[in-house]
């Protein structure tokens, strides 16, 4: 069986069911493995600081509403002892 495939080169021989040896597919699994696990840490990871940096926002917002509202406590601290 003699196919040509594209200008560049001919395929004489297709081979159907090839099988490697079972240690190159056990490399192959525990790369993929070690590949989706180390995915997993980074989405882990990604997740870890989006928390984070909602908590500190989340912080920021109420540190800044007790600073204005001791700001107004002062003020108003301030009138009623010039008054």
């Amino acid at each position: 069986m003699q196919h040509t495939c594209f200008r560049w080169f001919n395929v004489s021989q297709l081979r159907i069911k090839i099988v490697p040896p079972n240690e190159i597919s056990e490399s192959i699994v525990a790369k993929t493995r070690a590949i989706q696990e180390a995915q997993v840490t980074e989405n882990r990871r990604q997740v870890d600081v989006a928390d984070a940096e909602r908590k500190i926002a989340g912080a920021k917002v109420d540190s800044e509403q007790a600073v204005i509202q001791a700001s107004g406590s002062v003020e108003a601290i301030k009138k009623e002892r010039l008054s």
